[in-house]
């Protein structure tokens, strides 16, 4: 389909108009100027009541006082007529040259106006989300996979990273030994050897006991015999068995003691110590044998992070690939992972001229069938804005209709008491610009 300009433009009785017929050069900028509360505002609306229908219109879109209304908005190729009553009621007719009515009239409108007909201001008013999107659906660019992928390599690298600074602070904090042997010494066969020397230690000390039983004995014995030799005479055969006897016992002593020397008294402290050593050593063991685990629990935790990094760097390429290729309305446009950027920088840091610049050229993209864009609150626009947009609108081969406070000589058509300003009441302009 053709591209639609306004050819003409007539509203009767809509808001603060009288009667105004407009009808603009072709594509370009429109500046309709004028005093507060003169209607100006009222001709960019009634464009939006004619082709948005019911969704755009106030309450009580017609003129106080009158009793009928209408918009009449020629496209060339369309002529759509859009009429008011007083009670509320209303038409909408799209015809073609020929006078041929379409049946289903507001959904031919919808078909044809964009998201930024009515305000394309309102894109540089977005969220830098929206905005991302909207300029994505614009430019044909889908980084939906690239997108998911990268935010799925980016959490697993997250969480080895994490992982990484864990295992760190793990190894940093375990101890390590030096001059320790790799493998853990066995205790069991020093358990035997404290076993046996404690039994040594018990016959040992049972000998020591019989020992002393027997010492005393014989001192009891040599008592007796001294007591015996006084009263030799009459205990001579005592004596002489109890010289026997102690002979007798003299010599179980001396075995005994021999006995106890040749076994010597055995130091189970030092087995103990011993003991005790080695499983200090077993322990620095243990300890080396964990740190050399978790250092390769460490070492595969970076690995993996650096793959997951190089990953992403890939799908960055890609997606800076897809960016580069894409179709973008305007030139120094572009996107980040959190919104849209106009000459390299967030599209909320550009100047007002770089945003102006960027909402009309979105506006334009978004409506590739009918380029007629509304600009209201247009006192806001400097020369330089104007100027600015203008190019872009004949470039575009679109038309800008701006509202603005004025009567200079950017004032396509200055509007006065709800008329063409020197138009007499109830005469339509022509149109000269």
């Amino acid at each position: 389909m053709e591209e639609l300009h306004v050819i003409e433009l007539l509203a009767e009785n809509v808001k603060r108009l009288s009667a105004v017929k407009i009808r603009p050069d072709g594509a370009g900028v429109i500046v309709v100027g004028g005093d507060n509360d003169a209607g100006k505002s009222s001709v960019v609306d009634s464009i939006a009541y004619a082709l948005g229908g019911k969704a755009l219109m106030p309450e009580e879109p017609l003129r106080r006082g009158a009793k009928r209304g209408r918009v009449r908005v020629d496209l060339g190729k369309f002529v759509v007529t859009r009429t008011f009553t007083e009670s509320g009621g209303g038409t909408v007719t799209v015809e073609n040259p020929e006078g041929l009515t379409h049946r289903s009239p507001q959904a031919l409108l919808d078909s044809l106006i964009g998201e930024l007909t009515f305000d394309p201001a309102a894109f540089a008013r977005m969220k830098p989300a929206e905005q991302l999107e909207t300029l994505k659906s614009v430019a044909g660019l889908d980084t939906t996979a690239l997108d998911a992928e990268r935010a799925e390599v980016y959490a697993r690298r997250t969480a080895l990273n994490a992982e990484v600074r864990r295992l760190r602070a793990v190894v940093e904090a375990m101890p390590t030994h030096d001059g320790v042997p790799e493998e853990e010494l066995s205790v069991g066969a020093l358990a035997t050897q404290i076993e046996e020397a404690r039994a040594h230690e018990r016959a040992y000390q049972k000998l020591e006991s019989r020992e002393q039983a027997t010492d005393a004995r014989v001192g009891d014995l040599c008592l007796k015999k001294a007591e015996l030799e006084n009263q030799i005479k009459s205990m001579q055969d005592a004596l002489t068995k109890l010289t026997e006897t102690l002979h007798t016992a003299k010599n179980l002593l001396g075995d005994l003691q021999r006995e106890r020397r040749a076994l010597p008294y055995p130091d189970t402290e030092t087995l103990i110590d011993t003991m005790r050593g080695i499983e200090k050593t077993n322990q620095e063991v243990r300890d080396n044998r964990e740190r050399t685990i978790t250092e390769g629990q460490f070492d595969a935790a970076v690995i993996a992070a650096s793959g997951a990094s190089e990953i992403i760097a890939e799908i960055d390429q890609k997606k800076a690939a897809a960016i580069s290729e894409a179709d973008f309305p305007i030139e120094g446009l572009g996107v980040s992972d959190v919104g849209v950027t106009f000459e390299g920088f967030p599209l909320e840091q550009a100047s007002q001229s770089g945003r102006m610049r960027v909402s009309v050229a979105m506006g334009f993209a978004l409506n590739p069938k009918l380029k007629i864009l509304l600009i209201r609150d247009g006192s806001l626009l400097d020369e330089g804005n104007l100027s600015l947009i203008c190019e872009m609108a004949q470039e575009a081969g679109g038309q800008v209709w701006i509202e603005r406070v004025g009567h200079g000589d950017e004032c396509s058509v200055i509007i006065e008491d709800g008329a063409i300003q020197g138009a007499e009441k109830g005469e339509t302009n022509d149109g000269d610009e």
